[in-house]
């Protein structure tokens, strides 16, 4: 019995209800400055510290709890009792009000009433001792004999879907705007946010969101998404009014002929409004016409008039889509009916390269100049840019690959034509040298046209501007060519002074 405390032995001794922990009915015999008194029905006085029963006065019965057993008193506490009952009031997902004390290891203890609990780091949605001294709702997390767990982040969670419940997709609310981003606005509604998407401001673009909306405005806007699960709303202020594509589409079939003006130039087709009106269409650059490569700002200037088909509505893109290439293709089908080989017809040149030009007819059909077809010979040449009128004849139609070829210089006579309508195979002729070449020489035939007497049909010895006499040996239509000969000259002439001899002295025989 000697290992055994006084205090043991007294608390066995002692009812059981006096036991530590046990709650027993007393009365109030004497109050001091520090501590008083009560009458607990057992051989010792229960003490308790004044400060508890303050309110209260001698002879008043209270409740308390049994702390401990010392040698000359029980010691107990309204206190504690307070809490005990306090504690067992609280359920699991209560939301109770307390004060942040003091930040202890893992967290921070918090006072609920007459409770002490603890508010884990994790939970609190705060970073060190900022929410200290500061009273808040809290969620109780976990509750124990020792005590409850709160947390404040579960608490903010809760709210959020106990007020996303409260809302329906499509429903119009007044939100505000919290944060602005380069794709859009983080709104506030009530204890959540919502995004609200650049997109979704207005049926038309919007470029520069902060020239609609500002940090702090109030807005009203629609719920066009709602993940009650997630937590996740988008909002739309576009979506208060119909949808004017549902109108703009009305007017328009596919297929039907068109006319516009030229709004926007793009690297990469035409912004057109149809018709005079605000209705934008689009036409890419593979719908305009057959050319793979051209640029359009060199084709086209802001105010141009078009023609066009309509080629597509796209509900999920809201554009309407155009083509003037659909325009050619009817042009195509009934081209025989409206040019021909050999047409001459006047255009304007759209675009000009070092190797040939694309020339638009007036009917809109595109026509590919060779720089080789520009003229005969390089002192008629001309030099072509965009934008020039000009005229020229037509020389192949390519119908299965839609594509016209022209020539200036096929309509006038070709040099060698011209040359070979004055002269014939076999004529002598006096000519001027005009070029002296390693192959030979060039004699000027025409104005336009020079022929070539090869090196090994000269004879003498020449230089530019004698005169030489030669005769027309060939003529090759297909090389352009007219091929002369001094020494074919020469021979005939020794044949004919043979001849001549022959002819004398057989006389005289």
């Amino acid at each position: 019995m000697s290992d055994m405390s006084f205090e043991q032995l007294l608390n066995d001794y002692l009812p059981g209800d006096y036991k530590s922990g046990a709650v027993v009915e007393a009365t109030i015999t004497r109050k001091d400055v520090d501590y008083s008194f009560l009458d607990i029905s057992s051989k010792l006085e229960g003490r308790i510290r004044s400060f508890e029963i303050s309110d209260l006065n001698v002879g008043d019965k209270v409740s308390v709890q049994v702390i401990r057993t010392e040698e000359d008193f029980v010691i107990v506490s309204k206190l504690a009792l307070d809490r005990v009952r306090e504690l067992e009031n609280y359920n699991v997902s209560d939301v109770v009000s307390g004060t942040v004390i003091k930040q202890i290891k893992g967290g921070y203890n918090v006072k609920v009433k007459n409770v002490n609990a603890f508010l884990p780091l994790s939970l609190s949605g705060a970073k060190g001792n900022e929410i200290v001294g500061k009273t808040f709702d809290f969620l109780i997390k976990e509750k124990t004999k020792k005590g409850i767990t709160l947390s404040r982040t579960d608490l903010a969670r809760k709210e959020v879907l106990d007020f996303i419940n409260t809302l329906q997709l499509g429903d119009v609310v007044k939100a505000k705007v919290k944060e602005i981003l380069d794709f859009g606005a983080i709104l506030e509604l009530g204890p959540t946010t919502g995004l609200l998407h650049i997109s979704e401001l207005s049926w038309g673009q919007t470029k520069d969101i902060k020239s609609v909306l500002s940090v702090g405005q109030e807005v009203e806007v629609k719920i066009i998404e709602l993940n009650k699960e997630k937590a996740k709303i988008k909002f739309s202020i576009k979506q208060l009014t119909p949808d004017p594509w549902l109108t703009t589409r009305e007017k328009y079939k596919v297929g039907e002929k068109r006319t516009g003006v030229v709004k926007e130039i793009l690297d990469f087709g035409l912004v057109i409004n149809i018709d005079g009106t605000n209705d934008e269409g689009f036409m890419h650059i593979s719908d305009i016409n057959y050319r793979k490569f051209f640029k359009l700002d060199k084709n086209f200037k802001v105010g141009d008039k078009i023609t066009f088909v309509i080629e597509q509505l796209n509900d999920e893109k809201q554009r309407i889509s155009l083509s003037a290439k659909a325009i050619l293709d009817e042009l195509w089908e009934n081209i025989d009916d409206i040019i021909s080989i050999g047409d001459i017809v006047k255009g304007k040149v759209l675009f000009a390269q070092d190797y040939g030009m694309f020339v638009e007819m007036d009917n809109r059909l595109e026509a590919f100049i060779r720089r080789n077809e520009y003229a005969w010979t390089k002192s008629e040449l001309t030099v072509f840019n965009e934008n020039d009128e000009i005229e020229f004849r037509i020389i192949d139609i390519d119908k299965e690959n839609k594509k016209i070829s022209g020539s200036i210089k096929e309509m006038y006579i070709s040099p060698w034509v011209e040359a070979m309508e004055q002269y014939k195979v076999g004529q002598v002729l006096d000519l001027t040298v005009t070029d002296k070449l390693e192959g030979g020489l060039l004699v000027e035939l025409t104005e336009r046209f020079k022929g070539l007497i090869p090196q090994r049909e000269v004879v003498g010895d020449y230089k530019v501007g004698d005169t030489i006499t030669a005769t027309i040996i060939d003529s090759n239509e297909k090389k352009s060519s007219i091929i002369l000969s001094e020494k074919r000259v020469k021979e005939n002439e020794q044949k004919s002074e043979m001849n001549e001899l022959m002819k004398k002295y057989g006389a005289n025989e």
